[in-house]
């Protein structure tokens, strides 16, 4: 009768603490979200939504200014708006970023953007235009086709850079240039091929007389001193070289082939034709120094050209310059441009160009026989590199004639 029941009260106990504890956790909650906060907080929570979330600068200043749990709550409210590196990371942590907030922004933040990479440059465009047309069309001594009827060809998968063209054609010279190609650009060259002349006709015998009786072997006359001036010579340039009580004429050689080089812009094309818009271009001379070598002062100088007692052809291609004047005044004496393993001749213009008179050396002459003057300069030679330029004026399609000659520093 007087038994007591304790389980009854102890139960009671326990929900009182259960609700206690709960109540307690509420509290905290509330006061963590209720507390005052930072101005920035403050308009951060109150502004509207960013339309692309919180920058990498205003969760750095939130964690400065607020709780973590709160940054983490207005994180999850607003979202991420910047890409999570492992830099950002590390500034985000050293602001006081929790391992709970960093997984947060991990997951609402934007994946890095695939880096797109521009594509590359158009090849560019080289457009040759062959006069006449069907010519064969050599790249870097490649083969790459044959112009057509019209004489055009178009290439477009040429590496940019420097290139050799060659253009060559059955019965004509070939046409050598050098180009320079830029990316996405188009260059045209024009190639006037110049025909090779025939080789002159071939002398027939007349038909012997039966009754015809054979001539009598006519006296071969003395041809005459060779060091002698006044003694026919094929034509050409020889200098009169003294050396002590003896003398002697030496011819003066042809330079080597020149090489044009030629660079153009964008857009440019050279040649003869409609578009030329004046390209940059040397005429270069293979070789440093002439293999001739005279004395330094004024070198004396004897010009011989064809006349009606010669045979003009026998001469050589080298000696063409020969057929078209018969005096020196169709040459000038040019100071040439010397390089590391080339010499240029000095010389101004676009499709014509010329040497100016400050790049001469000027003369005179004095016709002592048929065919034959004697040169005369008239100012003193220094070091250097020299040639008798035929005509004075450069061609960019024609063929150049020098006669060169040098002088070295005396020792």
């Amino acid at each position: 009768m007087g038994r007591l029941v304790a389980q009854p009260r102890a139960s009671a106990v326990s929900r009182k603490t259960v609700l206690a504890a709960a109540g307690f956790c509420a509290i905290v909650g509330l006061a963590i979200f209720s507390m005052p906060s930072s101005a920035s907080s403050q308009e951060t929570a109150n502004a509207p939504p960013p339309s692309k979330g919180l920058s990498k600068d205003q969760v750095i200043k939130l964690l400065e200014e607020d709780p973590a749990p709160r940054v983490q709550y207005l994180v999850n409210r607003f979202g991420i708006a910047f890409h999570l590196t492992p830099e950002t990371e590390n500034d985000l942590r050293d602001a006081g970023a929790t391992p709970d907030l960093l997984d947060l922004i991990r997951k609402l933040a934007p994946p890095k953007p695939v880096e797109v990479k521009p594509p590359p440059p158009p090849p560019p465009t080289l457009v040759v235009n062959a006069k006449p047309g069907e010519a064969e069309v050599y790249v870097d001594d490649e083969r790459r086709g044959q112009t057509g009827g019209d004489g055009i060809l178009k290439l477009g998968d040429l590496a940019a850079g420097a290139h050799k063209l060659r253009v060559s054609l059955a019965g004509y010279r070939s046409f050598e240039v050098r180009v320079e190609l830029a990316p996405g650009e188009t260059n045209t060259v024009v190639a006037e091929l110049q025909p090779i002349p025939p080789p002159p006709p071939v002398k027939e015998d007349a038909p012997a007389k039966e009754e015809a009786k054979p001539a009598p072997a006519a006296e071969e006359k003395p041809r005459g001193d060779p060091d002698d001036p006044l003694t026919p010579h094929s034509p050409g340039i020889y200098f009169f070289e003294t050396a002590a009580s003896a003398h002697h004429l030496v011819e003066l050689e042809e330079a080597p082939p020149a090489e044009r080089s030629v660079q153009t812009g964008r857009g440019s094309s050279f040649g003869a034709f409609g578009g030329f818009r004046g390209p940059k271009w040397k005429t270069l001379l293979y070789g440093s120094k002439a293999h001739l070598r005279v004395p330094g002062g004024r070198p004396l100088f004897y010009f011989y050209f064809p006349t009606v007692e010669t045979d003009t052809s026998t001469f050589g291609l080298s000696n063409d310059a020969f057929r078209h004047t018969s005096t020196p005044n169709g040459f000038i004496l040019v100071h040439l441009q010397t390089q590391k393993n080339t010499r240029e001749i000095p010389a101004k213009g676009s499709s014509t160009a010329t040497v100016e008179e400050k790049d001469t050396v000027a003369f005179d002459y004095e016709k002592i026989a048929a065919g034959t003057y004697k040169v005369q300069l008239k100012a003193d030679l220094g070091p250097g590199e020299y040639g008798f330029l035929y005509g004075g004026v450069l061609q960019m399609m024609s063929q150049t004639w020098l006669f060169d000659f040098g002088i070295d520093k005396s020792k």
